[in-house]
């Protein structure tokens, strides 16, 4: 009994200490993204409804029907979905798009990101030894930063950030404990931010958390005169930590990784796409002040690029406890006493990261990330340098809660904070006047400096209030950096009706009832309907109207086809297989009219245009509205027929132009790269067959072929590797056709084809997976023993 009440009394003094810190991390985000959570409100605008519900919620439907989410069939002629990274599949916090529906989920999956990027960075702030105020500090900088709540709709961007705080806490409990518990659940964290989705944010992270590990032995090693092999050790931990998180995540890299290879960026990027949102320099100001260049929010957002790819801001008090924090590091180094307290310590590394980081992030505005671009492994494969703002935020948010932390009152400090309030009140009354007194300067100028300068006058004034002995001053402070941040990132999200998810489109009842058949959109039709046109704005997000955005379903620009489950030759993945982004690439420079043969051969029944293009006015129109016109291609050839006759080209340069040839018949010839290992025996067939019975099934295809046809089997569906065919249950072998597609051997006689999509990547990585996860747990299992025995005692 003695041993229940002393539990019990634990228990109660854990959850009376606890409750204010859950209070204060929860209830912002609840407040900020009320919408989502409890106003009946959706995700919708750019990626959720373009990419990530499409993708989503196909996975969703096969995994439920108890089929593993492999294929895509719906986009790019045929696509993988699982190696999709940023479908993140293999996510476990994505489990709850199976609970309940993927347009609710995306919303409360990205609301549950926020709430870990604050649980996350307040556990690490407890990790370097600081207070709770001071942790909470930190969290609320980190989780309501413009980084996080700008890119919230970027789900996977939001999935993978609040992971790198954990990966500091984790990687701080390694040099000091050097345990294996701590190195195991390192790696865990390492493998599930992979899974998050987004390569480059976990790449960006493994660079920094590398360079802390780095820093923190040799800082250690110091400290405690252990010398260069101590420092090896905790290298060694983190390597194996790194080891176990890639094995962790094998699932998801080696189909990930194939794909890249295959992909339209295999030979890496175009440098003047991968340089697009660097860093607009002059976005500095708005780390300051955040809507000194407009926010879309209010439509009148008018800088470089867009706003949430440069959005920064962590509030004004913490990022005035973080240049605190550098000079309180500064005194006490110069004293030499006190850098070894209170996370003064880690101090110069997050100031020359928070420095490097956004350095780096300016991308083509300086000469220093070219270099780095080119020759560190990583870093030459994503576009948009921009976003190393992630590490920038994670850095100065760390100074923010040290800074919290040290935060003592001092003559010297005081005189400062009463500079500043009338530095900030000599601002306020300039905006004012600039009202009336200066003709053409932008309003988002004066606004942001008096918002600004509101702000900096109260931070001052907090400042100047603060006493030990005054128990409400950390609540005033938290409620303070809270509502600041909040009101920064209020509207940036758009919320709409549910319904943009639901109902068929008429254009969509209109192409099920033609012939089964792709569509294609044209580049320069697509681009002005989204974003010439007025559907997304970089200036100004539009109104939530269900009617205005439901006319963005209606013109069925990719991905939203896969919604209803109509195929589409084009592709919105950022990953896409190389031959057929060049086959669209292709068309594209074509004119309309000349492309249509070759859209042709990729089984495109209807090309989709602009209202106002008069290019393919001649061609019988299906269906028109206010935004497209889709025309009948009369060109189409089916999805699967029989040719007499193949051709070899091993060039695959020579084989794509022969397509656009007018000598090549696609019905008559497949051009393949190389002579088949078994070309057929007797083709039994002078003329093409066509008319072929076609059963879509998840990951495979089935295809009843007529009674005695023989030759070549063409099926316009994306060759890639993983893909197995049986002909009458025999294993044949596949052939690369007409530079993307797909084609067999077929012996005379045969009755059925069968395509079916079985991966070894994904086999040998899950394989992987499961074996390192199982080594985890037998690895975990004596520490686990002796906590239970500890705790049973």
């Amino acid at each position: 009994m003695s041993t229940l009440r002393f539990c019990l009394r634990r228990n109660v003094r854990t959850t009376s200490r606890s409750w204010p810190v859950a209070l204060a991390l929860a209830v912002p985000p609840l407040v900020l993204f009320w919408p989502f959570v409890f106003g009946g409100k959706v995700l919708f605008w750019g990626t959720p409804l373009l990419q990530f519900y499409p993708w989503r919620e196909l996975a969703v439907q096969m995994l439920r029907a108890g089929q593993l989410p492999l294929w895509n069939p719906y986009l790019g002629n045929g696509t993988p979905l699982a190696a999709n990274l940023q479908s993140a599949i293999f996510y476990p916090l994505n489990a709850l798009y199976l609970l309940i529906p993927v347009r609710w989920a995306m919303g409360y999956t990205a609301v549950l990101h926020v709430l870990l990027a604050g649980l996350f960075m307040y556990l690490y702030g407890r990790t370097l030894g600081l207070g709770r105020f001071a942790s909470i500090i930190g969290g609320l900088a980190y989780m309501l930063s413009g980084y996080m709540v700008a890119r919230l709709e970027f789900l996977t961007e939001n999935a993978a950030f609040p992971w790198i705080a954990l990966l500091f806490c984790l990687t701080e409990r390694l040099v000091r404990r050097r345990d294996r518990l701590t190195v195991l659940a390192l790696g865990l964290t390492i493998g599930v931010q992979f899974l998050a989705g987004h390569a480059q944010t976990w790449t960006y992270s493994i660079w920094a958390t590398g360079l802390y590990v780095l820093f923190r032995a040799w800082q250690e090693s110091r400290r405690q005169d252990a010398g260069l092999r101590s420092q090896i050790r905790v290298w060694a931990l983190f390597a194996l930590a790194a080891a176990v998180g890639v094995g962790v995540a094998a699932v998801q890299v080696l189909p990930t990784w194939e794909l890249t290879r295959l992909s339209q960026r295999a030979s890496g990027l175009d440098w003047d796409f991968a340089m697009q949102y660097s860093f607009w320099p002059w976005r500095i100001l708005s780390l300051f002040a955040p809507d000194f260049f407009g926010n879309p929010a209010r439509g009148d957002f008018w800088g470089y690029a867009t706003y949430w790819e440069d959005a920064g801001y962590i509030g004004v008090l913490p990022l005035g406890l973080a240049l605190f924090a550098v000079a309180k590091w500064g005194l006490a180094k110069r004293r030499r006493k006190g850098t070894e307290v209170t996370g003064l310590r880690v101090v110069p590394f997050f100031g020359i990261l928070a420095t490097g980081s956004l350095v780096l992030a300016m991308g083509k505005n300086t000469p220093i990330f070219p270099l780095v671009y080119r020759y560190v492994p990583g870093f030459g494969l994503f576009q948009a340098p921009a976003r190393l703002l992630c590490i920038y935020t994670l850095a100065v948010a760390t100074l923010a809660a040290i800074g919290a932390e040290t935060l003592k009152p001092g003559a010297r400090l005081h005189a400062f904070c009463r500079l500043a309030a009338v530095s900030g009140g000599g601002m306020l009354l300039a905006s004012l006047a600039g009202h009336f007194l200066v003709a053409g300067i932008r309003v988002t100028f004066l606004d942001a400096v008096a918002r600004f300068a509101v702000l900096l006058i109260a931070s001052a004034g907090l400042v100047l209030l603060y006493r030990p002995s005054r128990a409400w001053w950390p609540a005033l402070t938290v409620v303070f950096v809270a509502a600041d941040l909040i009101i920064a990132g209020w509207g940036l999200n758009p919320a709409l009706d549910p319904r943009i998810y639901d109902a068929s489109t008429i254009t969509g009842a209109i192409l099920r009832e033609q012939e089964p058949a792709r569509t294609f959109i044209f580049h320069d039709a697509e681009y002005a309907i989204t974003f010439s046109k007025k559907y997304l704005s970089f200036q100004d997000f539009g109104s939530p109207d269900l009617e205005r955005w439901w006319g963005m379903r209606e013109a069925l620009l990719p991905n939203l086809g896969v919604i209803e489950r109509l195929p589409s030759a084009n592709n919105f993945d950022p990953l896409q297989v190389g031959r057929t982004h060049d086959l669209i690439a292709l068309a594209d420079d074509l004119p309309p009219m000349d492309a249509l043969p070759l859209l042709g051969q990729m089984n495109v029944g209807y090309v989709i245009t602009g209202t106002a293009d008069t290019s393919l006015a001649g061609l019988d129109l299906i269906h028109a509205n206010e935004d497209i016109a889709v025309y009948r291609n009369p060109h189409l050839l089916p999805r699967a027929w029989i040719v007499p006759q193949a051709r070899v080209i091993p060039d695959p340069s020579a084989l794509l132009a022969e397509l656009t040839s007018p000598a090549f018949d696609p019905r008559q010839q497949v051009l393949l790269e190389r002579e088949p290992a078994t070309p057929p025996s007797d083709p039994g067939l002078q003329a093409p067959v066509s008319g072929l019975i076609l059963h879509e099934r998840p990951n495979g295809v089935t295809i009843t072929v007529p009674p005695g046809a023989g030759g070549y089997l063409v099926c316009a569906d994306t060759w890639y590797p993983g893909w197995r065919a049986y002909v009458d249950g025999v294993a044949v072998e596949i052939l690369r056709a007409n530079y993307a597609f797909r084609a067999i051997a077929l012996p005379a006689g045969a009755r059925e084809v069968v395509f079916v999509y079985r991966p070894r990547s994904f086999l040998v990585g899950g394989l992987i997976s499961a074996a390192t996860l199982g080594l985890v747990g037998l690895a975990s299992l004596p520490r686990l023993r002796r906590w239970r025995r500890r705790n049973g005692k």
